[in-house]
């Protein structure tokens, strides 16, 4: 399992919380991993963050390629992508210390190509996403139909 490797993009806006979300990113149980921080801001705000925390695991690019949003810089880090596995975490997000280890392991003993988990807001404690923290399979074609909706 710990072979896959897993590609973690993380679109910015170079906010503060970038601090916080490389930090619980970089203390993941599950290690091999690479963070791509791709900056949507013309003058690069995030740069200096990112520096901050000198690791070989985080790449910074900035978006220079897709219009400017939460879609064309997701897309611009998609293309610096070298993992087995890829997920998203933005900027203002911060993940439990297993998060990856847990997907990976679901998705490898399951079989699956593609696994989802809900958001829990901090703020209120409670699950956001439709299946609100329940354990459920999907198919591609539930998928098409609209059967995911909120943050994931």
């Amino acid at each position: 399992m710990m072979d896959k490797k897993v590609s973690i993009i993380v679109p910015t806006i170079g906010r503060a919380s970038l601090r916080n979300t490389l930090a619980s990113i970089l203390n993941q149980s599950y290690q091999n991993l690479e963070i791509i921080v791709t900056d949507d801001t013309p003058e690069g705000k995030a740069y200096p963050i990112v520096k901050e925390f000198n690791s070989e695991k985080i790449k910074y690019v900035k978006n220079e390629k897709y219009k400017r949003g939460p879609s064309g810089n997701k897309n611009n880090g998609l293309d610096f992508i070298t993992g087995d596995y890829f997920t998203f975490v933005d900027d203002d997000d911060v993940i439990l210390p297993e998060a990856i280890e847990t997907l990976i392991k679901v998705a490898e003993e399951k079989g699956y190509s593609i696994v989802i988990a809900n958001c829990l807001d901090s703020e209120t404690g409670k699950y956001t996403g439709l299946s609100y923290g329940k354990d459920l399979e999907w198919t591609y074609e539930d998928w098409l139909k609209g059967y995911l909706d909120g943050e994931y």
